[in-house]
């Protein structure tokens, strides 16, 4: 559904907790919001990019597509949406504020494909009565009653709603949580979400360009935590052989289950600019999924001490998994490894991380 809908981004203006329009803020060493939430939507035919006349503040920004200017900005987003909508080549606009910076490419595929196709507007929701009227999707059969509504003076986009057909869809309903559409709407808010921007640096490398690890000498000790995941596709023959304890090899899932704890303890060694670490707890667990033909592995690796631990739980997930190839090889060698990922980390400056972006469907062939 994707090849029908415009993205459009709404920036909008200057923050008044902010202090300056929120698409200007930092988003990692090389993006701002803006650019950052364009990248985003890279699946869609058509990118706009909706602001305020104040086109100056956005001189040296990587705005790769045409920017739209709200002509009368005290409609707030009633003019963005009219605006996008106007300048919008195909029949449906989904629409992003600029200040939501952990949607991901996968949310919006599945917001996309969740059109059913005879609505006027698709609206967002994140629990009972709380609409998320910034990130809906619109047809140009809105585009007239947002013009009357802009003649009446109407400023509220939730006007629109009993105008038009609207269907509301919940965003757990695509398999996501609330937090995926995250609003940063203060400077605390920042703070916590972005502020540690000193971990997100090539900090591997020192001022002459050759690598190190990592002094981390003054950080605090605190209890850190990382569970990674990832998947291995097989056989019939080779799943039910797991299944049943009957490989030629022995108990295959006891084995990928010391291989991938050893590999935890030993990270080290296979990661160049690693820390060697005293690990606290090192796990790993499988999910056997007999519809799919798919055997998950779960590690987790948890410390007190100075640095994290994602990159054990992700080695001690892989070797798992390489272990359960390795020991079923003779069967199938053409099984498929994929879809290794950090499901969570906490602790440390940055605190907690979840992966919801990779929550759905991660794992489907």
């Amino acid at each position: 559904m994707a090849e029908n809908i415009c993205y459009g981004v709404l920036a909008g203006g200057k923050s008044s907790r902010m202090g300056k329009s929120k698409a200007l803020l930092k988003y990692s060493e090389e993006e701002n919001f803006a650019e950052h939430m364009l990248s985003v939507g890279k699946a869609f035919p058509q990118k706009l990019f909706s602001i305020n006349n104040d086109i100056k503040s956005y001189e040296g920004c990587r705005i790769m597509c045409p920017i739209v200017i709200d002509k009368r900005e005290e409609f707030g987003p009633v003019e963005g949406i009219f605006q996008l909508l106007t300048s919008c080549e195909h029949p449906y606009l989904l629409t992003v504020a600029t200040d939501m910076p952990f949607v991901t490419p996968e949310f919006l595929e599945a917001f996309a494909g969740a059109l059913k196709g005879d609505e006027d507007a698709l609206v967002l929701t994140t629990g009972e009565g709380n609409l998320q009227p910034l990130c809906s999707i619109y047809s140009r059969n809105c585009l007239g009653p947002l013009s009357e509504m802009r003649a009446e003076g109407i400023g509220k986009i939730r006007a629109l709603f009993d105008k038009v057909n609207t269907r509301y869809i919940d965003v757990k309903e695509l398999g996501f949580d609330e937090s995926i559409v995250r609003n940063i709407n203060t400077p605390e808010e920042y703070e916590k979400y972005f502020g540690a921007f000193e971990e997100k640096k090539l900090n591997h490398f020192d001022e002459n360009g050759n690598a190190v690890m990592v002094d981390v000498t003054d950080k605090d000790v605190t209890e850190r935590v990382a569970v990674a995941r990832g998947s291995i596709f097989v056989s019939r023959e080779v799943f039910e052989a797991i299944k049943n304890g009957t490989a030629k090899k022995g108990d295959v899932l006891g084995v990928a289950r010391v291989a991938g704890i050893m590999a935890t303890k030993r990270t080290s060694e296979f990661i160049p600019m690693c820390h060697p670490l005293m690990l606290t707890k090192a796990s790993v667990d499988f999910e056997m999924h007999e519809e799919a033909l798919r055997v998950d592995a779960i590690c987790t690796a948890k410390l007190k001490g100075r640095t994290g631990v994602e990159m054990e739980a992700l080695t001690g997930a892989s070797v798992a998994l390489l272990t359960i190839y390795d020991m079923c090889k003779a069967m199938d060698r053409g099984m498929e490894i994929g879809d290794i990922y950090l499901v969570k980390k906490d602790g440390g400056k940055s605190g907690l991380y979840e992966n919801t972006g990779n929550s759905r469907n991660k794992t489907q062939r």
